[in-house]
């Protein structure tokens, strides 16, 4: 695996718009400064439509194991949701999954 580390949602928003073919999944934390999971994902999703890309998949992260967080997050375009604390073999699975 090859990983890229964005410091904030804006800034893997900024990496995405131009170099989304790059790209085969996007792990998302829900909670990240200036430009959360959520509003992330919502742009990606915009975005793939304009642009008439394949959709990335998209996991999330979250400390809230709630089912509404899950729900949220699979009903703004999320493929998949993972509750904190990530243990690496969770990781991989949920990639394995969705590929």
């Amino acid at each position: 695996l090859e990983v890229e580390v964005a410091n904030n949602g804006q800034e893997a928003w900024q990496r995405i718009q131009h170099h989304h073919d790059h790209y085969d999944i996007l792990l998302t934390d829900l909670r990240m400064p200036v430009l959360d999971g959520i509003e992330l994902t919502k742009k990606v999703r915009s975005f793939e439509q304009e642009q008439h890309l394949n959709p990335l998949t998209i996991i999330g992260l979250s400390a809230h194991a709630l089912k509404s967080i899950k729900d949220k997050c699979l009903d703004v375009g999320m493929n998949n949701f993972i509750s904190k604390p990530v243990e690496a073999d969770l990781v991989l699975k949920a990639v394995q999954e969705e590929t």
